[in-house]
């Protein structure tokens, strides 16, 4: 009868699995990888598609995205002529503003070719990263609620524009909080030295990633590590050690330093000197004033920052929040309660810090979003695991995840419109940036070429359109920054070519000091016996663009005086 018995259960045992077959729990980690990357790559193109249509994508490369391209188009075109070689040398010899940016531009022409929208496309690589981040997050529950929590993650306005913008400040937000999320997960001082290791290196891969906010994410970090401790000693009073708290900071110390020190060993000088031309020199150029307390704070929230990136997410958020907050107070969930305020501090320093240094500028906040963002997944699925700990019914559970995309994709939009391809203004700027750049084609790569303005048509523009036809980008100047007539003169003294505007062109951005003496410069150009007028170029509004160059037999002077 034993026997019998034995047999049947036998019987009923799944077969061992073949040789070399893949264990079921990868097999379900592959397909679950797999549907990420399906959903990431249909939400790149839908917004990549939009784009080309209504959004970025229907005139030139603007600001600060031109900046990047530009230098992934560079470092491409000296890839095909020198190798990885010569991409090495390059590195350590010139500086890499935002390295990951670069490198998604670099890749994205590289794999698809010189086309504007490559670098959009690859930003698809932030959608996927979302996505898996959003995986780990809800570790433990059911694929259906991953799927729902992932794609409310993508319904939320700040990762339609991570696909449509194309610079580091979004990339950084997300990565920021994950690596926050890391070191928050679980217990931190009894973890393993490899979640250790990966929260520090992921907070290191933050640093690079926009390494001019590199200040305020050490800060953050320090502070992470702080409250984490914090955390686990008010928690486990009985087994925390000081030593071992001590041993757990040194570690992810350790490797945040070793990920971000091969970029800052490099260009520490060139970070600091920028942080100081931002907050030194380029806002007071622009008359940038500190606004009133209240409405600083407001900004990231309900200001224009929130608006643009949160949406009415930040409602929907709010009513999450305080529904959590009333089932730990009534439930007496004393312990999650303690938890949720440690990760709170991390929460609420980047967002006094983003509040109160002044910066109004949409994407200065993103880490504080990115950290909103996690706070809200995470309260999601503790709501869910609350609900089945107390024996709630499975199909109420899924009517939840089913409202939460719905409201999600309710509250979402799509990012900015710039226009449609028609309109006058899109019109100008194509018509604008092509004839201009056509003027110079005649100029050399050693001929300096200088603009009395900037705008939508720049330096850097010029550069990039340089390059992309697998030309050697010429040396460009213009002095944007001054709204002062008498410092244009040794400008053109180094110029070979020099391309002005008459006033109220729409070509010239209204915030930028030159914009306002536009027609004292173009006088005073014209005033040079030395250069002649060999184009003028006429845009749709009627007005101009000059481009002038110097006569022969006269010489610039050595630019280098």
């Amino acid at each position: 009868m034993d026997r019998q018995a034995e047999e049947a259960a036998r019987a009923t045992e799944p077969p061992p699995p073949e040789a070399g077959a893949m264990p079921s729990r990868w097999r379900g980690r592959w397909a679950r990888g797999l549907c990420w990357v399906l959903v990431a790559a249909m939400f790149t193109w839908v917004l990549v598609d939009f784009s080309q249509r209504r959004g970025r994508l229907i005139a030139p490369p603007d600001f600060d995205d031109v900046v990047y391209m530009s230098d992934g188009m560079r470092r491409l075109r000296l890839f095909e002529q020198g190798g990885t070689w010569a991409l090495l040398r390059d590195y350590a010899a010139v500086e890499t503003h935002a390295p990951l940016s670069s490198a998604l531009a670099f890749f994205g022409f590289l794999l698809l070719g010189p086309h504007d929208w490559a670098p959009y496309a690859m930003n698809g690589l932030l959608a996927l990263g979302l996505l898996l981040g959003v995986d780990a997050l809800m570790r433990g529950r059911p694929f259906e609620q991953k799927l729902a929590a992932g794609l409310f993650a993508l319904s939320v306005p700040l990762t339609g524009q991570a696909i449509c913008e194309f610079r580091p400040d979004i990339a950084c937000g997300l990565v920021t909080a994950a690596g926050v999320c890391i070191l928050f997960a679980d217990d931190w001082v009894a973890a393993s030295w490899k979640r250790h290791a990966a929260g520090g290196a992921v907070m290191g891969l933050a640093l690079v990633c926009k390494p001019t906010t590199s200040l305020m994410t050490a800060a953050l970090l320090g502070v992470s590590l702080v409250a984490v401790a914090a955390r686990d000693r008010m928690l486990d009073s009985y087994r925390w050690q000081a030593r071992r708290a001590f041993v757990a900071t040194l570690r992810a110390l350790a490797a945040a330093a070793l990920v971000s020190l091969p970029y800052f060993a490099v260009n520490a000088g060139h970070v600091l000197a920028y942080i100081h031309m931002v907050f030194f020199q380029d806002l007071p150029a622009r008359g940038g004033v500190q606004p009133p307390l209240l409405e600083q704070a407001n900004y990231y929230l309900g200001g224009f920052g929130g608006r643009r990136m949160l949406g009415w997410h930040l409602v929907l958020w709010g009513v999450v929040g305080i529904g959590a907050l009333v089932c730990a107070v009534k439930f007496k969930r004393t312990r999650d309660a303690q938890r949720a305020a440690a990760f709170a501090v991390p929460v609420v320093f980047t967002y006094g810090v983003v509040s109160f240094v002044g910066v109004r500028n949409h994407f200065f906040g993103l880490a504080f979003h990115g950290l909103l963002l996690a706070s809200v997944l995470m309260t999601v699925r503790w709501l869910w695991l609350l609900h089945e700990s107390r024996g709630g019914q499975r199909w109420q559970r899924r009517v939840a995840l089913v409202v939460l995309v719905g409201l999600g994709f309710l509250a979402s939009h799509f990012p900015p419109r710039l226009g449609r391809p028609s309109y006058p203004e899109i019109q100008s700027r194509n018509v604008a940036a092509r004839q201009v750049h056509d003027a110079l084609r005649e100029a050399r790569a050693d001929e300096r070429v200088a603009l009395t303005f900037t705008g939508y048509v720049n330096t850097t523009l010029l550069g990039y359109m340089d390059l992309k036809e697998g030309r050697p980008a010429r040396t460009y100047e213009d002095g944007g920054l001054s709204a002062d007539p008498g410092t244009f003169g040794p400008m053109l003294d180094r110029a070979v070519w020099v391309v002005a505007s008459e006033a109220g062109n729409e070509n010239l951005l209204a915030s930028m000091p030159s914009t306002r003496i536009a027609g004292e410069t173009l006088a005073l150009v014209r005033a040079r016996s030395e250069f002649e007028l060999v184009s003028e170029i006429a845009l749709p509004s009627g007005k101009r663009f000059f481009v002038f160059r110097r006569k022969a037999g006269s010489k610039p002077e050595d630019a280098n005086r």
